[in-house]
């Protein structure tokens, strides 16, 4: 019987990465794009919805800057702002990380996961196969 490890969880390293594609998205969104970064990398509902916006908004308009408020107003507007912990916790979110020292540990353990997490259900897939 195979037995299911449960992947690691990547929450500060998710939460990280977006914090600072928020704070230099011209810098950290096509850094992390040009690593393998994609939104199925983000575990967090919230730090994934964040993420493929961002991803979309610098795809688009390749912005220099964030304008915190304006996103936080439109997140409220459309109701995602509570899968963040509301205003409070999106501000949280974008001050999350002051040092850009940790971005490769970050994406590391974003790939890493994500990896874990596909072999998790891989073998998940082939346990049922296999009690079938």
């Amino acid at each position: 019987m195979l037995m299911n490890t449960p992947a690691t969880s990547a929450h500060e390293s998710e939460t990280a990465v977006v914090s600072l594609c928020l704070q230099d998205p011209a810098r950290w969104i096509a850094r992390a794009s040009g690593e393998g970064i994609t939104s199925e990398h983000f575990e967090d509902p919230g730090l994934r919805f964040v993420w493929e916006d961002l991803a979309l908004r610098w795809k688009d308009d390749r912005t220099d800057e964030i304008d915190l408020t304006f996103l936080t107003q439109e997140y409220q507007q459309s109701g995602s702002i509570e899968n963040l912990g509301g205003p409070q916790g999106f501000t949280q979110t974008y001050s999350f990380e002051t040092n850009s020292g940790s971005w490769s540990a970050h994406i590391r353990k974003l790939i890493d996961v994500r990896a874990r997490r596909i072999a998790s259900r891989r073998s998940l897939s082939l346990q049922s196969v296999a009690e079938d």
